[in-house]
């Protein structure tokens, strides 16, 4: 959303646009914060290859160009020297009058005697940030995040090639590769590789990569365990990954521009696996197809397959077998294998066959022998040898019966004794086989299956037991095999009856019952909405609708994800209370981290991190930074600090580090009850923080570190720090929540935190609980899991709707309503300034009275002067008068007030007021030139004075048919939806300007009452799935339930409030937020 960054310094937010630039843009080479140079000008020092950029930043009021003076090689603002660089020198001011005649770094700007003047205020950065990044809003945050911490680690310069990659899917295969020389190829336009399974067209790539330094590859296989499989084999998310790989941005492009752009930079394209589109998603063949056809005219494409069904006219070369010396080669790096005897036998028995060689190979150092089997001629061969009996080709029919990883658990539920004993014997002669991961197993590679289904083997029976074992569990309510629904092959109906029953708040509340692995949760209700875009919409009834909408805004918020810290401590507290890999069934962060601790490999996280890490040196030294202070959490004190070492400690530490080290201090002083010589005023501030004389507390220790040059007022945030730690340490046991309370009870003591100060209580809890040995309920952290999220959680902007609707059906009282949105607004970190105002202008003007009767207005987040006009009007004087001033007072020294600022006082019984104050103390009116609002000022006689047209909202705008393009309609677009006879279930797959489903419930007042209620499932169907006449896409649905009952009320479409009232309360319980909504 636009104002995410609202809250911050005005110079990190300046950092924060150049940063953006420099990702979005990619000319900015270089970044450095409070740069040592010797000038003034070291806010921010960028370089763009030769050309070096100074940046001076002021927050600064009562600024104009007359208080500016260039002399000589110094710059005088408001009688106060600073020294110029001897390159570029540019100012950006909060405020400042200026005509810009000219751009800088692509900004408008005042030249002013050299020196390059830009006036920015808070709101436009984050509208330049929010345009750098309108079609990827990930991006924003994922700089954002890396951004503050670099600032955490004062690592103030920051390169181009430092920043996060741009999210891709994983092009690495599972198995190390190796260059085995191949011969190099000449490609003139297009040539298919094409080569039996197995044969390393997969590896090949290596030779091509490094043949083709200037290349882009796109794999769409890598692993049998890869989440991202599916996806990959889709022509539309090709094409967005293409885009990505050629433009290094995130902008959304069609065909033609991403053909246009590879052809321009001479890139060869290497497309490996296009076997796996046929296979698994023809329907979208012939669009890659198409497209590398228009490809091949003008860039060099090498597609990678086995043979096609689809018959192709391009330039094909046969892959074929290693010879001796490449065999050699790869036993030696790979498999290290050096015996030249050895190295012969295998390659004579397996002709150079890729991947019989690795089979051979892993065999003989597993065995410390070769197979005494009879020379192979293809894979199948080896295949045939290897599995002999009947019984063993039926029990590994298994493989045949889904397309993810089988839990070993799972082999008894799914077999027989006898075959899973077969199966299981295997498993264990034949490692190589598969790909295990912890209790997963999955077949390393697809040859295999391609000759169990050759073999016809008639494993209907199996199939049939194992989709009627996962239906029956799914249908249950048991988590096993939520995450993986999609990956079985049930029918269309069983599919339908679970997306039905768990469309249900009522289902919902109790599945997530005593969850510890809630990306499970996540990964099955984002299949569900799958699954839904295949059911007849007559099947649901409307609260489905709804109830669906509420549970996948609440399945989006992610608490843990990413926190290596947080997701090390959870996983050791389950595992100490009895849960284990069992327990833990999606294929997430949460499995990463365990397969992690299991096997000290990490790389699973690595790749699910690749948007936030940037090399893999980098990734790890994080991963073992914040898994070792959890580690040393309690350690870390377990020795009492001497007096000499206090001192040495103090004389040596980073004045930017003392505050910390003061902490650190305090709570050893603390814990060891240690009362030293000159520190023993430390232990006896500590001492009266914690036991019931905290302003003596905080004045001994402010005299304290007035001797470090800290400031006073941070003598309070040192000591509540070291109170919040002595409690995670377990002290004061009679009074410390950790330690007398159960995890459910202290989530519900501590509920109204914010999300962010709740999860660290959590965490404390458990790891207190670890370290003392003691067994919890740990599963009752499931209360938190819905737990409204303090940043970017936008699932309650529809929340004044609801709560108006719900007020007229007798269900809400407004008291209630407003104090829910003020607490809302209170914990929210960004992002819900205008809901309160949004809430009171769907009453009529009286609620004023009623608000100013019953709350302190000063409390309440809201900019009264946006109120309209009749709501002015009514106004207490009181209540008028104070946000007046403050407008008077936030533009005291420019003398100008934006038009919008006081727009909707013109007009009320306060206009004259209005006109009076603004002559008399001189203020102006800003306004947009061509504006149609400057014929009111005009003709009300209000001095004005006119701006020119803001480029960033000009280049914002865009037309119907631009709009329509991009899966955007609004209800100004009326004309064109009557062109193309649009119909009121087509326009409701249509999002908003932010990609929000059902975002515009107006636009539904362009039919009849009648049409809507005929369509009424359909509309909210196309809604929820994206459908646009043959494209769709899903959108967010955070209006969607707001607007949804909106739309039911004003077109007369007949359901049960009561019923829906119960899914909005069991919603706000869920997020933790109180739900007695009656007086």
């Amino acid at each position: 959303m636009k104002y995410a960054f609202i809250g911050y310094s005005y110079q990190w937010l300046a950092a924060s646009l150049l940063l953006a630039k420099m990702d979005a843009e990619r000319n900015i080479d270089e970044l450095e914060i409070e740069a040592a140079v010797k000038n003034n000008f070291d806010d921010v020092k960028i370089r763009c290859g030769s050309n070096n950029y100074f940046f001076q930043i002021k927050d600064m009021d009562q600024m104009s160009l007359d208080k500016l003076v260039v002399s000589g090689s110094e710059i005088s603002i408001k009688g106060k020297a600073h020294k110029l660089s001897d390159h570029t020198n540019i100012i950006i001011f909060k405020q400042i009058e200026i005509e810009p005649n000219c751009e800088i770094l692509g900004i408008p700007a005042y030249n002013f005697s050299g020196v390059y003047i830009i006036t920015m205020s808070r709101t436009e950065m984050i509208e330049n940030i929010h345009e750098l990044y309108a079609l990827d809003e990930n991006r924003k945050n994922i700089i954002e995040y890396f951004f503050n911490d670099r600032l955490d680690q004062r690592i103030l310069k920051i390169s181009r090639d430092q920043l996060p990659s741009i999210t891709l899917y994983s092009t690495e295969l599972l198995e190390a590769t190796v260059d085995v020389a191949r011969e190099r190829l000449s490609v003139e336009n297009i040539l298919l590789i094409e080569g039996k399974p197995g044969v390393g067209k997969s590896h090949f790539v290596k030779t091509l990569t490094d043949q083709y330094p200037n290349h882009i590859l796109y794999r769409f296989w890598t692993s049998s365990q890869d989440k991202d499989y599916d996806k990959r084999l889709k022509y539309d998310n090709f094409l967005s990954e293409l885009s990505k790989k050629v433009f290094s941005d995130y902008q959304s492009r069609d065909e033609k521009q991403i053909l246009k752009e590879v052809v321009k930079n001479k890139a060869v394209v290497i497309i490996d696996g296009l076997d796996h589109v046929e296979n698994y998603n023809t329907s979208d063949l012939e669009k890659f197809i198409a497209f590398i056809n228009k490809l091949q005219k003008g860039s060099k494409t090498i597609i990678l397959s086995r043979p096609l069904q689809r018959e192709l006219t391009w330039e094909k070369y046969i892959l074929g077998n290693w010879n001796l010396e490449q065999t050699i080669k790869v036993l030696n790096e790979l498999y290290h294998i050096s015996g030249y005897s050895i190295s012969h036998k295998i390659f004579t028995l397996t002709d150079g066959y890729p991947i019989l060689v690795k089979y051979i190979a892993e065999h003989y150092k597993k065995e410390k022998s070769i197979p005494d089997y009879e020379k192979f001629d293809s894979v199948d061969n080896y295949y045939r040898q290897l599995i002999t009996n009947e019984k063993g080709k039926q029990a590994l029919a298994i493989f045949l019966c889904s397309h993810t990883y089988t839990m070993r658990s799972e082999l008894d539920l799914f077999l027989e004794d006898g075959l899973r004993d077969i199966v299981t014997e295997f498993i264990e002669e034949h490692p190589y086989l598969f790909e295990v991961r912890l209790n997963r197993i999955a077949l390393f590679h697809d040859s295999l299956v391609t000759y169990l289904r050759k073999l016809n083997i008639n494993y209907v029976r199996s199939l049939e037991k194992i989709n009627n074992l996962v239906y029956d569990s799914i249908m249950a309510g048991e988590i096993r095999f939520m995450s993986r629904v999609n990956f079985y092959s049930l029918s269309d109906q069983k599919k339908n009856n679970i997306t039905k029953k768990y469309s249900s708040i009522v289902q919902f509340k109790e599945l997530i019952s005593q969850v510890v692995d809630f990306e499970a949760i996540q990964s099955f209700y984002f299949q569900v909405r799958e699954n839904l875009s295949f059911m007849n919409p007559a099947e649901l009834e409307i609260i489905h609708f709804y109830d669906l909408s509420l549970i996948i805004n609440m399945v989006q918020r992610d608490h843990l994800s990413t926190l290596h810290a947080a997701n090390y401590t959870y996983l050791q507290g389950l595992i100490a209370n009895g849960y284990t890999e069992e327990d833990i069934t999606s294929g997430g962060y949460l499995f990463s981290m365990l397969y992690y601790l299991r096997t000290n490999n990490a790389s699973l996280i690595l790749n699910l991190l690749a948007a936030q890490h940037y090399d893999t040196q980098y990734f790890y030294r994080e991963l073992e930074k914040e898994i070792k202070e959890e580690r040393t959490f309690f350690s870390k004190h377990d020795n009492a600090l001497s007096a000499s070492r206090i001192s040495e400690l103090l004389k040596k530490t980073d004045s930017f580090y003392l505050k910390d080290l003061i902490t650190h201090i305090l709570q050893n002083l603390y814990i060891h009850q240690t009362k030293i010589g000159r520190f023993k005023d430390l232990f006896t501030a500590v001492d009266n923080y914690m036991n019931g004389n905290p302003a003596l507390g905080r004045e001994i220790l402010q005299d304290f570190i007035a001797l470090y040059q800290i400031d006073d007022f941070k003598a309070n945030w040192i000591l509540k720090d070291v109170k919040k730690y002595l409690y995670a340490f377990g002290l004061h046991p009679q009074d410390n929540d950790y330690k007398c309370l159960s995890l459910h009870d202290v989530i519900l003591k501590n509920k109204n935190r914010g999300s962010y100060n709740l999860r660290i209580i959590i965490l404390n809890y458990i790891r207190l609980a670890l370290h003392e040995k003691r067994q919890i309920h740990i599963a009752e952290i499931d209360l938190f899991w819905c737990k409204y999220y303090n940043r970017k959680d936008y699932s309650m902007y529809g929340l004044d709707v609801a709560l108006k609707l719900f007020q007229d059906k007798g269900f809400a009282h407004p008291l209630k309503s407003i104090s829910l949105i003020g607490h809302i607004q209170n914990i929210s970190e960004k992002g819900y300034n205008d809901l309160l105002a949004s809430y009171i202008v769907q009453h009529p003007p009286g609620i004023i009275h009623f608000i100013s009767e019953n709350f302190e207005f000063k409390d309440l987040s809201i900019s009264w002067l946006d109120l309209p006009t009749d709501y002015i009007n009514v106004m207490p004087n009181h209540i008028f008068q104070h946000a007046f001033i403050g407008v008077l007072r936030s533009h005291s020294y420019s003398k100008q007030i934006d038009y919008r600022d006081i727009a909707n006082v013109l007009g009320s019984v306060r206009e004259m007021e209005l006109k009076a104050v603004l002559k008399m103390h001189g203020y102006k009116i800003k306004i947009e030139e061509k504006s149609p609002e400057v014929k009111i000022l005009k003709s009300k006689d209000i001095n004005f004075e006119t701006t020119p047209l803001d480029k960033i909202s000009a280049k914002i705008k865009s037309d119907s048919t631009t709009r329509y393009k991009q899966g955007i309609l609004k209800k100004e677009d009326e004309k064109l939806i009557k062109e193309k006879g649009l119909q009121s279930y087509q326009v409701a797959g249509f999002a908003n300007g932010n990609y929000s489903a059902l975002a515009d419930s107006d636009i539904f007042t362009l039919f009849s009452k009648e049409d809507i209620r005929k369509n009424i499932k359909l509309i909210l169907f196309n809604a929820l799935t994206g459908k646009m006449e043959s494209i769709s896409a899903f959108h967010d649905v955070y209006l969607y339930p707001g607007n949804l009952l909106k739309i039911a009320g004003y077109n007369e479409v007949e359901i049960d409030y009561a019923l829906f009232f119960k899914s909005f309360t069991a919603f706000l319980e869920l997020s933790l937020f109180d739900s007695d909504l009656q007086d």
